[in-house]
């Protein structure tokens, strides 16, 4: 199974190097190389998951025991931090577009929370670009025997392509719905004093979590909960 593990990885890998040399994708220097890298680390956690279950051989649980070696890998390499970041996302959520897809093209998901779970997915990523990690699990499904995965569209990257142009995910939608402004201009509208604290990334995380169950959706319906959150704390 290890031996097998490594071919796939220089499939993958073969897979990443036409991928970055095409034009549309736009990469940076830098973003070709997280997208190599990402995709020769993508499955670090295998050798130590990687087991025969019910006749099957398995690899349970290898994103999340991936990250550290790629980690420890990356740490060993003078290409910067970003890179570091880039191979730790790559080896935890390589799996995650298409496990998107396919909660959406199950009904799982219909397309607005979708578009909110890849929102949350973008910004969990943090710097590492959502293209790059799309590149790596591309190559990933493309690094493969199966007749046709080298051709065939990769519909999971398209889709989530299409979600984060639609709802500009990458840009407003990566952001926190309101910031220390906000809290300011709805403290001086109800004539309350606060100061810059624990209370205010309290009441950011607590409108962060309502938007990620979809109860909040934009900035106008995050101001007003937050002035409902701001009259009870203040008794206003």
């Amino acid at each position: 199974p290890e031996g097998d593990v490594w071919i796939h990885t220089m499939m993958v890998v073969d897979a990443a190097a036409k991928i970055i040399r095409q034009p549309e994708r736009e990469f940076t220097n830098q973003e070709k190389i997280q997208v190599m890298l990402g995709s020769l680390g993508h499955d670090f956690g295998k050798p130590s998951t990687t087991k025969f279950i019910d006749g099957r051989i398995r690899a349970l649980g290898h994103e999340d025991a991936g990250r550290e070696p790629a980690k420890q890998f990356a740490k060993r390499l003078n290409f910067g931090q970003d890179v570091v970041d880039a191979m730790v996302a790559v080896a935890g959520d390589h799996l995650k577009p298409v496990q998107l897809y396919n909660e959406l093209k199950k009904g799982a998901l219909d397309e607005k929370s979708y578009a909110n779970a890849v929102r949350r997915f973008i910004k969990r990523l943090g710097p590492t670009s959502w293209k790059v990690l799309v590149a790596c699990s591309e190559s990933d499904s493309r690094g493969r025997t199966i007749p046709g995965c080298d051709v065939d569209p990769y519909l999971p990257g398209e889709s989530m392509a299409k979600s984060v142009a639609e709802h500009q995910l990458d840009t407003v939608g990566s952001k926190d719905l309101i910031g220390g402004k906000d809290i300011f201009a709805v403290a001086s509208e109800l004539g309350v004093d606060i100061k810059p604290g624990k209370q205010f990334g309290e009441y950011i995380r607590i409108i962060e979590t309502l938007r990620d169950h979809e109860q909040i959706t934009n900035h106008e319906e995050a101001i007003e909960h937050l002035k409902k959150l701001m009259k009870i704390d203040f008794k206003k």
